[in-house]
């Protein structure tokens, strides 16, 4: 299984380089989830970098026991489930969120939980014809390619902060705020993301190298975080001479900012040296500093898509 997915990993890369396919491609995997070759750690490791490298990977358990309910694509794994029907279930890449495949799947009756993945039972070959139907069969009257009607792919915001401004991440404050942009097809991560048992690093190093746009909440606890600045930053800063990566840094609170070259050179909310904390300490002021990086984040968005057509 691990041979498989390096050889499936060392082609994509060949065939990324030539161009030879309009991305983002479709891996289907049909195993029975009980690895002969590596660890289960080491097969989810690479499975990430698949799906880092914007590739959706299918995931088609075949199994004699009656695990799963039939036409259904479940949001977590389910308790008694075996370990290869989990190993399997975690390779799955999710289910893009309002997708012509989304609205495909209910359509044929599908039941589709919240934070699906593509993971399946096979043990019946018309489910086999049904699922690979479903989701190599472009939706009408689009002409696109199947793999384009599949996923429409958001646009991916990093947000990289301290542990220490963790409450920017609640309901009531900055992301909660800005959670209406992923009906705009905006999409957040923070390590908040990882679940209990992953590799926090190499998942948080796989999302950074998808990131269309970072967010960056700074105050003097994360300047001084060194993962926030020679692991994160490093990378977004090298990402943005490279590619043209968007930072956008929020200051939160009087911190030594200035000192700091890429910061000193990027145009930062708010404006004028002011900061959220300091001089936004009423709701109503608050919740307009909140509007202005909502307003830069939707413009950002509308340039990076700009970008992908035009590429």
């Amino acid at each position: 299984m691990a041979e498989a997915f390096s050889t499936a990993l060392a082609r994509i890369g060949r065939e990324h380089a030539s161009r030879a396919y309009a991305p983002p491609p479709i891996l289907f995997i049909v195993s029975d989830g009980e690895p002969t070759d590596a660890s289960g750690d080491t097969i989810r490791a690479v499975a990430e970098e698949i799906r880092a490298a914007d590739v959706v990977i299918v995931s088609c358990l075949l199994t004699d026991e009656d695990l799963t309910e039939s036409r259904r694509l479940y949001g977590s794994p389910r308790p008694g489930w075996p370990r290869g029907a989990r190993l399997m279930f975690e390779c799955a890449s999710q289910l893009p969120q309002r997708s012509p495949f989304d609205a495909y799947l209910i359509e044929h009756r599908w039941t589709v939980d919240p934070d699906a993945r593509l993971f399946t039972q096979i043990n019946q070959s018309e489910v086999l014809t049904e699922f690979s139907k479903v989701i190599l069969s472009p939706l009408e009257p689009s002409d696109r390619k199947p793999a384009q009607a599949l996923v429409e792919s958001p646009v991916r915001v990093f947000v990289t902060y301290s542990h220490q401004d963790a409450h920017y991440l609640a309901d009531d404050s900055l992301l909660g705020y800005l959670s209406p942009l992923r009906d705009e097809g905006l999409e957040f991560f923070t390590d908040r993301d990882i679940a209990t048992g992953e590799l926090w690093d190499t998942k948080i190093r796989a999302a950074i190298d998808t990131t269309d746009i970072v967010l960056a909440l700074v105050s003097q606890a994360f300047l001084s975080s060194r993962y926030c600045q020679s692991v994160e930053m490093e990378h977004f800063l090298e990402a943005r001479r490279r590619v043209g990566t968007r930072i956008l840094p929020i200051i939160l609170r009087p911190c030594d900012w200035q000192a700091h070259e890429w910061l000193a050179e990027t145009q930062a909310r708010p404006r004028e040296g002011r900061t959220i904390e300091l001089d936004y300490d009423t709701k109503a002021k608050r919740d307009q500093a909140f509007l202005e990086v909502l307003q830069d984040l939707r413009q950002a968005a509308q340039a990076v898509r700009q970008g992908r057509r035009g590429a």
